[in-house]
């Protein structure tokens, strides 16, 4: 994977999409809804508009509009689609009636690696994929490239997770179907509440705790609110994407768009890279800020593992029932998990 990525960033260096006139190409607005600075919109956004600066001989420019600055995260596809902003960041999770398919990489216990659930993701979404061809050509955007962060660990304000039962009555922040489903199960209530939203749930105890990556944790600076995490477990992900509409997707230039869709390949592996290469320093760095790890038996762990193997199926036959091929996406995705080396 690090020979691919730098023999891939290499190639865009030399800038191999021929001179490309500024004034036929518009400035381009990302819009996404995490912080300034965010490491994983750096790993994938910021890594996407330098590379594509790169190939095209910095024809291309952008302007980057984190922090809901131009819409609520929630709203950022449908504002893509209008062309109110041309490159907009999309979580199925948040736009669930849309995107009901596209939520199968946030399913608990899925990947051993931010890596394999992002390229295996990826395989399916990007264009001519299973999931572009049933939910996101339908909607009239092309995913440009996919971003998620390693897998989610729970979090709780005040009190520790040293049992199962500790889970009962708890409100947990779960963003996603598969997470509130396993939340459930064991005795919690999910909730589901954006990030931007989640240092306000906590400083007023509206929620009691969170699923959330460790650099989202730091990311967010929910660390000082915090006490009790878990460590090495997999509570799913909640994987994203950014999407342009097909209409101004085909109005760019055929060297832009070559560039964008070299520089979005690349711009997924090189993000998983990074963060699997940054997890267990920024676990260290939440110790180092005070959380203690929970300890959990064998037995409970077991229980945790069995849980997670059942919530595919549940999800899978909830989507069924609404007429969505819940099982046939399942089943291509745990192919392509298998494909990509952990």
């Amino acid at each position: 994977m690090i020979r691919f990525y730098r023999a891939a960033a290499l190639a865009m260096s030399l800038g191999a999409f021929g001179p490309l006139q500024a004034q036929n190409v518009p400035t381009l607005r990302i819009a996404d809804s995490l912080p300034a600075g965010f490491p994983m919109i750096q790993y994938s956004t910021g890594f996407f508009v330098e590379q594509v600066g790169k190939m095209t001989n910095q024809a291309v420019k952008f302007e980057h509009f984190p922090a809901e600055q131009l819409g609520k995260a929630r709203d950022l596809l449908s504002l893509a689609q209008s062309g109110v902003v041309d490159i907009g960041y999309v979580v199925p999770a948040f736009v669930s009636d849309k995107l009901p398919l596209s939520a199968i990489a946030d399913l608990p216990g899925a990947a051993g690696s931010t890596c394999q659930s992002v390229l295996a993701f990826w395989s399916l979404i990007r264009p001519g994929g299973l999931l572009d061809k049933e939910e996101i050509q339908p909607l009239g955007v092309r995913v440009l490239y996919v971003a998620g962060n390693p897998p989610y660990q729970v979090f709780t304000r005040t009190k520790p997770l040293n049992t199962l039962d500790d889970f009962k009555g708890l409100k947990i922040r779960a963003p996603s179907g598969g997470q509130a489903i396993i939340m459930r199960r064991l005795g919690a209530v999910p909730v589901n509440i954006p990030g931007s939203e989640m240092y306000e749930s906590l400083s007023r105890g509206t929620v009691d705790g969170l699923l959330f990556p460790v650099p989202g944790v730091l990311g967010y600076d929910l660390g000082g609110l915090l006490k009790h995490m878990s460590v090495g477990q997999n509570f799913g992900n909640v994987l994203n994407f950014h999407v342009i509409s097909i209409k101004k997707w085909n109005a760019l230039p055929e060297g832009v768009r070559k560039a964008m869709e070299e520089a979005g390949d690349a711009a997924t592996r090189n993000v998983c890279m990074r963060l699997d290469q940054d997890a267990a320093k920024d676990t260290e760095a939440l110790r180092a800020k005070g959380l203690k790890p929970s300890e959990w038996s064998a037995a409970d762990q077991q229980k945790i593992r069995e849980m997670r193997e059942s919530v595919g199926e549940q999800w899978a036959a909830d989507l069924e029932k609404r007429g969505k091929p819940g099982q046939s996406v399942l089943k291509a995705f745990h192919a392509a998990l298998a494909a990509v080396r952990p």
